[in-house]
């Protein structure tokens, strides 16, 4: 599962933490800007890694909330490419006993 939500900061907390926003719906207060594409980068390239990593099958998810302005096409794509990941096959097989001295 993949859980994409941004952290809810304290704004009476003194510990200097910056209220998190979208790449896209980043208003004039302070803050800091979580960019999107590198965002659906990242899932990408841990799902690719434990695809590749199973023996098994795989399933993924993605949790987001629309309240915080995310990106609803970018969410749906990387939902898509979870889903294209997690359902690859390969076409190449390992065959785990050797045909050497099986004669």
């Amino acid at each position: 599962m993949f859980d994409v939500t941004l952290p809810k900061g304290d704004e009476n907390d003194d510990s200097g933490f910056q209220k998190l926003y979208w790449d896209i719906s980043t208003p004039s207060e302070r803050g800091l800007a979580v960019n999107t594409q590198s965002i659906m980068t990242l899932v990408n390239t841990l799902a690719t890694a434990m695809r590749m990593r199973s023996n098994g099958e795989v399933r993924f998810g993605l949790t987001y909330d629309l309240a915080e302005g995310v990106s609803v096409s970018s969410m749906a794509v990387l939902n898509k490419q979870l889903h294209r990941i997690a359902s690859y096959r390969s076409n190449t097989s390992v065959n785990p006993q050797s045909s050497e001295g099986n004669d």
